[in-house]
């Protein structure tokens, strides 16, 4: 789900249901494993709070899969009454992208902009790729 709010933006996330295939609990059933410290982590807690639809469960597998369409329309339908009948559309999509593209357009000029500097001798002789991943010269290293 990370990579889904990444990649479409937070606003797809108010667009968004959970679906659990092949579960042959009922909706109140669900709900209630799904909330519980003792059946859910707390990860799987934490996006179902941000996703607009929650979760639905569906039995995809067995014989009344009509039962598994009309529980997942019902679903669909009570997400786009949630949000007042606006669709997530290809153009926030777009928008969703072109962001994510400016920000790694952005993060890349900086981290050429700290290696240019690096090279003149100038800049800061750290650099930091990843949150918390910083790359050092060996403290007190002198050329020979």
């Amino acid at each position: 789900l990370a990579a889904f709010a990444a990649n479409c933006g937070e606003t797809a996330l108010r667009h968004t249901v959970l679906v659990f295939t092949h579960c042959s609990l009922s909706h109140e059933e669900l709900q209630s494993a799904v909330a519980s410290e003792a059946s859910a982590p707390a990860s799987l807690r934490h996006w179902l709070q941000r996703l607009g639809g929650g979760a639905v469960g569906i039995d995809n597998v067995g014989p009344p899969r009509a039962d598994a369409k009309s529980r997942l329309q019902a679903t669909l339908e009570r997400l786009l009454a949630a949000n007042a009948s606006l669709r997530y559309s290809n153009e926030a999509l777009a928008e969703a992208r072109a962001r994510m593209a400016a920000a790694e357009e952005a993060e890349t000029a900086a981290f050429q902009a700290a290696v240019a500097e690096w090279r003149r001798g100038t800049g800061p002789v750290s650099i930091e790729r990843e949150e918390g991943v910083v790359t050092r010269p060996a403290a007190g290293r002198t050329e020979d």
